[in-house]
């Protein structure tokens, strides 16, 4: 998680950052840039030495995303997407991003309707929402992205072989989509907005 203040006052309750289920880290404009994205690589970086893995990162052409990155880590080979081609070669532009918003905009969405009838006004329902409640809504949003989906668009993407995967029936099929799983919850979260705003615009 990234944020603009390096210690958000929402903090002040929590004795122990590392008990948080994300690392924070803080950029003027909360962006990523290439000093945290090293910091984050090297953690991970060393947790694979001490687990003896290797891993293949793929990576756009963000200017967060600089080359020389490549040769920094032992344990991570890093590949670069040919440019303009993120939308069909990154999978988690694929179907994993959608899913995990979704499962977020559920819980921040549920909160609001739950929030609306204590609160006044609209910006009062707004305030009620603070970094460290959006932090703990991320990590459940994307603890509940199934696997499946994840795996999914990556096959999608051409990065994994279908032929090699579990239950690959469903993704050789060439009329794959990897949103299709998403109607459910795009419906609820629907619902959920028209609730919030119906009864938003009769206070």
């Amino acid at each position: 998680m990234i944020g603009k203040s390096a210690n958000p006052r929402y903090f002040r309750g929590v004795s122990d950052r590392a008990t948080l289920p994300c690392e924070y880290f803080s950029q003027p404009k909360a962006w990523m840039e290439s000093d945290i994205l090293t910091q984050i690589l090297r953690k991970l970086n060393a947790r694979l030495r001490r687990e003896k893995r290797t891993i293949v990162l793929l990576m756009d052409n963000a200017p967060c995303h600089p080359e020389h990155v490549n040769d920094k880590f032992s344990q991570i080979k890093i590949v670069f997407l040919p440019k303009n081609t993120t939308s069909r070669l990154q999978p988690l532009d694929l179907g994993t991003i959608q899913t995990f918003k979704l499962k977020y905009y559920k819980r921040l969405l549920t909160h609001v309707v739950n929030k609306v009838d204590d609160c006044s006004t609209a910006s009062e329902v707004c305030k009620s929402v603070d970094v460290l409640q959006a932090i703990r809504w991320t990590a459940m949003a994307w603890n509940d992205v199934p696997k499946s989906t994840v795996v999914k668009c990556f096959i999608k993407a051409g990065v994994l072989n279908c032929e090699r995967e579990t239950n690959a029936a469903e993704a050789a099929d060439s009329d794959f989509d990897p949103f299709a799983e998403l109607d459910s919850n795009i419906n609820i979260v629907e619902d959920l907005a028209k609730e919030t705003w119906s009864r938003l615009k009769k206070r």
